[in-house]
Parts: C-alpha cells; sequence; structure tokens
C-alpha cells in the first residue's frame, strides 16, 4: 500500500506552484474547470505524478506509476526563482514550507493584528 504524500505539488501551465498537505487538500483546492481544461500538473512529494480527473463536481487524484522526482525539482527551482522565495536547501519540503510561509507572509489584511490572528494563525503553515 502507497503512503500519502507529506506534500502535493500542483503546477499550471504557467508554472504557478500551489502546495497542499495532503491529496484530499489538494482535490479541494484545485478548481475543477482548470483540471477539466488539463491546466495542472500533480506531484506528490517524491516525485510521484497524480492524474487529476474531475467526477461529477469533484476532483480526484490517482497516483501513477510515473516518478519524476527531477521534474518536480526543476519546477520548484523555476518557481521559486521566479518568485524570489528563499529556501536554504533543495529538499522539495523545505521548498514547500518556503511557499507555504511566502503565501502566509502576504495575506492580507495584516492589521489589526487581531484580525490577521484569526485568519491566518500566529505561523505559516507547514508540510
Amino acid at each position: 500500500m502507497p503512503t500519502s504524500p507529506r506534500a502535493v505539488f500542483a503546477f499550471d501551465r504557467e508554472n504557478w506552484c500551489s502546495v497542499f498537505s495532503s491529496v484530499e487538500d489538494a482535490e479541494n483546492g484545485v478548481e475543477t474547470n482548470d483540471v477539466d481544461a488539463d491546466e495542472y500538473v500533480v506531484f506528490g512529494d517524491d516525485g510521484t505524478v497524480f492524474d487529476a480527473r474531475v467526477e461529477g463536481v469533484r476532483v480526484r487524484l490517482s497516483a501513477t506509476d510515473v516518478r519524476q522526482l527531477p521534474q518536480l525539482q526543476e519546477r520548484l527551482a523555476l518557481f521559486l526563482r521566479a518568485n524570489r522565495i528563499d529556501c536554504a536547501s533543495d529538499d522539495v519540503i523545505a521548498a514547500a514550507n518556503a511557499i507555504l510561509e511566502a503565501e502566509w507572509e502576504g495575506q492580507w489584511p495584516r492589521r489589526p493584528r487581531w484580525l490577521a490572528r484569526r485568519l491566518y494563525g500566529d505561523a505559516p503553515p507547514a508540510v
């Protein structure tokens, strides 16, 4: 039985990367119309390529037997560089956490602080 990925990366055609902490979160986070348009390439943290399809009104991601860790690492490096996100390591989990932190830091509103904490928490999400 395959293990669940610690992080799921969904790249669109422009190489925008969305990071999710589980397959279920990714299924809920990508849009059905974009999946229908074959907009995404989805990877697990070990390079597993996921097949994305729409079933009714839901997105389903299924792990394939294809592993493309070098492609995942290359896409992540391009995304990090293009968006000026610093990551101290080539590790994909470190990259995922750097992306999540950058998204969290860019959230609005930042003030008043009580509202920002209520909406986004005290710290960025991590995988």
